[in-house]
């Protein structure tokens, strides 16, 4: 008999947990959605939002600049690696997008209980207008929290 009491609970909570996930992820992608359809959003004077979506548990902003200092594509592999993997490139491209208004409006509802759920991790995907290189960049919601808390310590 305890072992049946044990199993119908160990079930229950399985199904809330997984009830749970669901439930976050299906309100991240409503988000996400609404965001895309306010596509294309200028992010500052050479970056422009074109994209957005979620996918793997992460938010993918598809994003084009203009190449007034860098083509992308007369980067060596090594210098491309490096740059996507520099926390300057990670801290400037996740937040070109974070400090913008209307992305901040429409991801707002975002709790940091849902991220943790569901893993959330921000992806950018910067592709040069003329040259059409592309550099790539993943920060997780613990960096871009850290990141946060780093700066309001500043």
């Amino acid at each position: 008999m305890m072992k049946t009491k044990n199993l119908v609970i160990a079930l229950i909570t399985i199904f809330f947990l997984c009830s749970c996930k669901q439930i976050a992820q299906s309100s991240i992608e409503s988000d996400v959605e609404k965001l895309n359809e306010r596509c294309p959003v200028r992010l500052g004077s050479i970056d422009i939002l074109k994209k957005v979506e979620y996918k793997n548990n992460a938010i993918c902003f598809y994003v084009t600049e203009e190449e007034d200092k860098v083509d992308f594509s007369s980067l060596t592999p090594e210098q491309k690696t490096k740059a996507e993997n520099s926390m300057d490139f990670k801290r400037r491209a996740v937040g070109m997008c974070l400090a913008n208004k209307i992305v901040l409006e429409e991801l707002n509802n975002i709790t940091e209980t849902m991220a943790d759920e569901v893993g959330l991790s921000f992806r950018v995907f910067v592709k040069g207008e003329t040259s059409k290189g592309v550099l790539r960049t993943e920060l997780s919601w613990k960096e871009i929290q850290d990141l946060k808390s780093d700066a309001s310590e500043w």
